[in-house]
C-alpha cells in the first residue's frame, strides 16, 4: 500500500509538471520530472526489460492517440511546439511515466480488461479536463471527448496486457508466457 500512495505522489508531480509546463509553452518541467520519475522506477525495477517496454508502448499510444486528436483539431496544445508529428515532448513523456504506475497503482485491474476499459475511458476524460482547466490543452469539440474516451478506453487494457509479459530470456521461461 505504501508503494502504491508513493508512486502515486510522485506521478501526480510529474503530471502537474507536465500540466503547468505545458500551459506555460514549456516543455522541460515536464519532461524532466517525467525523466527523473521514469529513472528512479527503472533503478529499482525487477524487470527492467518489461518497464523499457512499457514506457515506450505508453509513449507510443499517446503518440497514436495524438495523430488522431491533433490534425483534426480535436486537441490542440497551446503554446507548446508539437514533437514527432502530433505531440508535444511533455505529453510524451508523461504518456512514458503513466505507463509505469499501471502494474503497481493498476494491478487491482490486472485481470479484468473491461474494467480497465472503462477506468481508462473515464480517466482519460478526466485527466484531459483538468489538464484543459489549467490551459495546457483545449478539446476542441464534443467529437475530441469521445475519441479520448475512447483511446483511453483502448490505451489502459493495452497497458495492463503489456505490464503482464514475461520478458525473461527463453532459456528461463519457456513459451514466453504471461507472469501470474
Amino acid at each position: 500500500m505504501r508503494k502504491i500512495a508513493l508512486q502515486q505522489m510522485a506521478f501526480q508531480a510529474v503530471w502537474l509538471a507536465c500540466a503547468l509546463g505545458g500551459a506555460a509553452g514549456r516543455a522541460w518541467p515536464g519532461v524532466l520530472a517525467a525523466t527523473a520519475f521514469i529513472a528512479i522506477h527503472l533503478a529499482t525495477a525487477q524487470s527492467r526489460i518489461r518497464e523499457i517496454v512499457l514506457v515506450a508502448t505508453g509513449i507510443a499510444l499517446g503518440w497514436t492517440l495524438d495523430l488522431v486528436l491533433v490534425p483534426g483539431s480535436l486537441v490542440t496544445y497551446p503554446g507548446s511546439p508539437i514533437a514527432f508529428g502530433a505531440s508535444p515532448g511533455w505529453m510524451l513523456a508523461l504518456w512514458g511515466a503513466f505507463a509505469l504506475t499501471v502494474p503497481v497503482s493498476f494491478a487491482w485491474l490486472r485481470n479484468r480488461l473491461l474494467l480497465a476499459a472503462g477506468v481508462g475511458g473515464i480517466g482519460g476524460v478526466v485527466a484531459y479536463s483538468a489538464g484543459a482547466a489549467m490551459g495546457s490543452l483545449a478539446v476542441g469539440a464534443t467529437a475530441g471527448w469521445v475519441v479520448i474516451a475512447f483511446g483511453w478506453a483502448l490505451a489502459m487494457p493495452a497497458l495492463i496486457i503489456v505490464s503482464k509479459l514475461d520478458t525473461r530470456a527463453s532459456s528461463e521461461v519457456e513459451g514466453g508466457r504471461f507472469l501470474v
